[in-house]
């Protein structure tokens, strides 16, 4: 009796996956030769329409399209988000009376990979009588986005700690982020601690 769905040969059932010592076979549907793997540096000159090639080093698959290899599939970049963390702080208290800004943490990256990070800057922070603390990053040498300027609202020996947020593009290079820090007005001191900068990649 016939059946399209099921075709049986004895006691072999065609439309099931073969296997071998229990771990199932892929089974070619059609338009891909052949499959490989190894470092990129091994990919062949030129293969065949179709062909697969798995650059183990870069997590990236490739296919042969009759005169070059385009990218298919590439792994690493789906796995982008929150790679690349490196955190930096400078814990202990200071304090300062000047106006001009002074360096509470100050660090140099390694080369990092081209893309588009978050950096987080988070510090706690307290003044004297009504003076107010301004706070600052650098980027390379130049400010990132507004500087942070505030004075405590109620209790004057109570601690603040704030969070501020900034994305940037990054070549592959190293870059150096500053943190800097100064009263803005009134002759009394402002003082920092628990600086803590984070940097992450997020495409």
């Amino acid at each position: 009796m016939a059946n399209n769905s099921l075709r049986m040969l004895g006691a072999h059932n065609y439309n099931k996956v073969p296997e071998v010592n229990g771990v199932p076979l892929l089974l070619n549907a059609g338009n891909t030769p052949s499959i490989a793997q190894g470092l990129f540096s091994n990919i062949p000159v030129s293969g065949e329409v179709g062909e697969l090639y798995l650059a183990t080093d870069q997590q990236i698959l490739y296919r042969y399209n009759g005169s070059s290899w385009d990218e298919s599939l590439n792994h690493s970049s789906t796995q982008v988000f929150g790679s690349e963390f490196n955190v930096w702080n400078s814990m202990g208290v200071s304090s300062t009376i000047s106006t001009s800004f002074q360096t509470k943490l100050s660090i140099t990256t390694g080369v990092l990979p081209a893309g588009i990070y978050r950096l987080q800057l988070s510090f706690t922070w307290y003044c004297e009588n009504g003076t107010r603390i301004r706070v600052r990053l650098l980027e390379d040498g130049s400010q990132k986005d507004s500087e942070f300027i505030d004075r405590p609202r109620e209790d004057q020996t109570r601690r603040y700690t704030t969070n501020l947020y900034y994305s940037t593009f990054v070549n592959d290079t190293t870059h150096t982020y500053v943190v800097e820090y100064a009263r803005d007005r009134k002759f009394n001191s402002v003082f920092i601690k628990d600086v803590i900068l984070e940097l992450w990649r997020v495409a």
